[in-house]
């Protein structure tokens, strides 16, 4: 695994193409990134216990607003 700068995920991230939120992982943890509805990147941000998915994460706190 290479260390990354914090530069270079922003702009993997900004660059990723967006899909759903129903595709995001169900069994992986790190960074992410949000888009909205028209495709403009809003939001960054990570899963913050190992019991907390990419799914979990943004379908329990994201889409309920907590």
């Amino acid at each position: 695994m290479s260390i990354r700068s914090a530069t270079e995920i922003l702009d993997l991230l900004m660059k990723a193409k967006p899909r759903p939120t129903s595709e995001a992982s169900r069994d992986a943890r790190g960074i992410y990134g949000l888009f909205e509805h028209a495709g403009t990147f809003r939001y960054i941000g990570s899963t913050s216990s190992a019991a907390e998915t990419f799914y979990k994460r943004i379908h329990q706190r994201h889409c309920t607003g907590s």
